[in-house]
């Protein structure tokens, strides 16, 4: 969906009013039908948890591990990916077969190879960054790939005139020239390593001392604690809505804009 910044700005902002207005339905179904506190507890609670959390510092904590985490794997993910990307532009039949591996291992979702990853890495922090990093690289590796490939043959013939060996090349030409399809590789990577890492977590157990937001969600489900189950993943879900929409939205959209491919 092609939108000006304008119309951008305005959809966003739709988008956070329907984010509140759930709040009150969640009251007026809970109270309509008298579900059970312990399934849907009251939004005061919620929030008090929340509040709590937060100013006690252990969500605050347990959220700052997190985004550590996924950082560390997206960063190194995204560098995984270039280094991918370089070596399938060397000649066909490298091209031919990291397009076979990606194929593959693009469609294989992070939980479906736990047990290898338990057998290879036990259940400590390693099992839970290669699991982030295999939900990263392979989103990037394509769309980093098909917008190196999109460039126009002039830029290929340039970096010959100007002696470039093929790292320079790629981070000077091919790298720039394809950095919106990078940023569009990005928003995958994050949403999916964000997915991957909470879902490890509560699988491997505590990441740390304290674990983070995952480890919080098993724990308050195994205490009963739902207030503190819920606002755990009302962290999860506003993070991923704030990463999504005020951060990698807007840096996309105004690559885009400098690429001339929407409005301003």
């Amino acid at each position: 969906m092609n939108l000006s910044s304008h119309d951008s700005r305005r959809y966003i902002r739709l988008r956070w009013l329907w984010l509140i207005a759930l709040f009150p339905l969640w009251e007026l179904i809970r109270r309509s039908f008298g579900v059970n506190p312990l399934l849907m507890p009251p939004l005061a609670e919620i929030f008090r948890e929340f509040v709590h959390g937060i100013t006690g510092g252990k969500l605050a904590a347990r959220w700052l591990l997190s985004m550590a985490l996924v950082s560390g794997g997206l960063a190194a993910g995204t560098v995984l990916a270039m280094i991918l990307v370089l070596i399938s532009g060397t000649g066909r039949a490298a091209s031919s077969c990291l397009s076979l591996i990606s194929s593959l291992m693009h469609p294989l979702p992070g939980l479906a190879i736990l047990p290898l990853v338990i057998l290879w890495f036990g259940t400590g922090t390693d099992a839970v960054m290669f699991i982030i990093i295999h939900a990263v690289l392979w989103p990037i590796f394509v769309n980093l790939e098909s917008g190196v490939r999109s460039l126009a043959p002039a830029w290929e013939i340039y970096a010959r005139i100007l002696n470039l060996g093929p790292w320079k090349a790629f981070i000077h030409i091919s790298l720039p020239g394809s950095f919106p399809h990078l940023i569009s590789g990005l928003r995958t990577g994050w949403a999916r390593s964000w997915r991957a890492f909470i879902a490890a977590e509560m699988v491997f157990g505590a990441v740390g001392a304290l674990g983070g937001l995952g480890w919080q969600i098993f724990e308050s489900r195994v205490m009963m604690d739902t207030a503190a189950l819920y606002s755990a993943l009302l962290v999860v879900m506003l993070t991923g809505m704030a990463m999504e929409e005020l951060i990698l939205a807007r840096w996309e959209n105004k690559v885009r804009r400098k690429w001339g491919e929407l409005q301003t």
